[in-house]
């Protein structure tokens, strides 16, 4: 005889482990997962696999319901609890906007998921208009205590697509920016960023 589904869900662990990834792939379409904190005034972020956006299965649809209204309305979506000091970690992710406007979510640490006032403010994202783009956060300026990674939303910011996140401890630091000028058959000029103190590094061509 047939039954009814059952499904049933590990519990989360009370802290994660570097490297700590999520591709939103297993996240029920429509609502979010029970490890991470939404705090909301108006509705919180949400799985979907809209086939215009899609990149690759479930992504987070972010913020949405907080387009065109006050700055009243806000939205934060925190990950687990990771077990590592803040400033030597660095957070990538896939970002995509569908709307023109293109502002994204400020990234930040927090040390209580469930009070917003502790939301240290790293840096604002800026997603590319209908086009998915990948960003790299470093976290090296941050001087406190909190281990929880989060996303601040508020109003008249825009819709965002967050796909693809992964937290690692940084090792040898990556270029920022990479840009490719004046390519010739014999010579091209590279240009990128570093974060302040300048490391020392090598560069390598092939």
């Amino acid at each position: 005889a047939w039954s009814n589904m059952i499904v049933t869900r590990t519990a989360c662990p009370p802290i994660y482990e570097l490297p700590y990834r999520e591709n939103f792939n297993v996240w029920e379409k429509g609502s979010s997962s029970a490890c991470w904190t939404m705090n909301s005034n108006s509705t919180d972020p949400y799985a979907d696999n809209k086939s215009t956006y899609v990149l690759d299965g479930m992504y987070l649809d972010a913020s949405c319901s907080t387009q065109f209204l006050s700055n009243e309305h806000w939205q934060y979506f925190v990950l687990p609890k990771l077990n590592a000091r803040m400033d030597t970690v660095q957070l990538s992710l896939m970002i995509h906007s569908s709307v023109s406007a293109a502002k994204g979510p400020e990234v930040g640490v927090m040390t209580n998921p469930r009070d917003t006032s502790t939301f240290v403010p790293i840096c604002k994202l800026n997603p590319k208009y209908l086009e998915w783009s990948e960003v790299l956060v470093r976290f090296s300026k941050y001087e406190g205590d909190g281990q929880y990674i989060a996303f601040r939303q508020s109003g008249n910011d825009a819709c965002v697509q967050i796909d693809n996140i992964e937290v690692t401890a940084v090792g040898c630091p990556s270029p920022i920016d990479g840009e490719l000028l004046d390519a010739t058959e014999s010579t091209m000029l590279v240009k990128w960023n570093m974060e302040e103190p300048m490391p020392s590094y090598d560069v390598l061509y092939y």
